[in-house]
């Protein structure tokens, strides 16, 4: 019971002070929304949800007390609900954390390490055929209405850096971000 208890206590977040300030996944941002997403589930004890560890702690911690107490005969009940539980928690996180779009591809998948999956086939697959696609989104870039400097920059960024991971001959250089960058400044002011 008490490795049950303390695993659910971890996961509790307090929305009313503690609420995260991360944007709303929208596809361009993958990249950062999913390191910051990731740390967010680490914090609250939901990681496992996304990488497949829970129900290995899970059958650890219930060896364990089986050992102490020699008596596992609700375990299975409890780690299933257990991680039931969990996983529903890290689930509703990274739903909540995603605009429609990205929300329409998760909502009707089970766990949260479907729909991270999901997302991560969606909005990061990292082959050759994603190069060209990635390479005219730099080249073309048109920011959102509204965008900041900062934001274009950003967006920017993180297309360079996935090019550079897909190819890293193909990565734009920084000289070829401010000439994009130039004519995009000049239309904010």
């Amino acid at each position: 019971y008490h490795v049950v208890s303390s695993i659910l206590n971890r996961g509790k977040m307090d929305y009313e002070s503690n609420k995260p300030r991360i944007s709303k996944l929208i596809g361009i941002d993958y990249r950062a929304w999913q390191i910051q997403v990731s740390q967010m589930l680490k914090a609250q004890g939901l990681y496992g949800a996304i990488n497949g560890k829970f129900v290995k702690i899970l059958r650890e911690a219930a060896k364990e007390e089986s050992m102490q107490d020699n008596d596992d005969s609700n375990w299975d009940d409890d780690a299933t609900t257990t991680t039931i539980i969990l996983d529903a928690k890290a689930s509703t996180l990274i739903m909540g954390l995603c605009s429609q779009g990205p929300l329409d591809h998760i909502i009707s998948l089970e766990t949260a390490q479907e729909q991270w999956d999901k997302l991560k086939a969606l909005y990061a697959p990292l082959g050759l055929q994603q190069l060209e696609s990635k390479t005219q989104s730099f080249i073309n870039y048109e920011p959102r209405q509204n965008a900041s400097i900062a934001s274009i920059s950003t967006e920017l960024n993180t297309l360079q850096s996935e090019i550079g991971v897909i190819n890293p001959d193909k990565r734009p250089s920084e000289t070829m971000k401010l000439i994009i960058l130039g004519p995009l400044c000049a239309l904010l002011f």
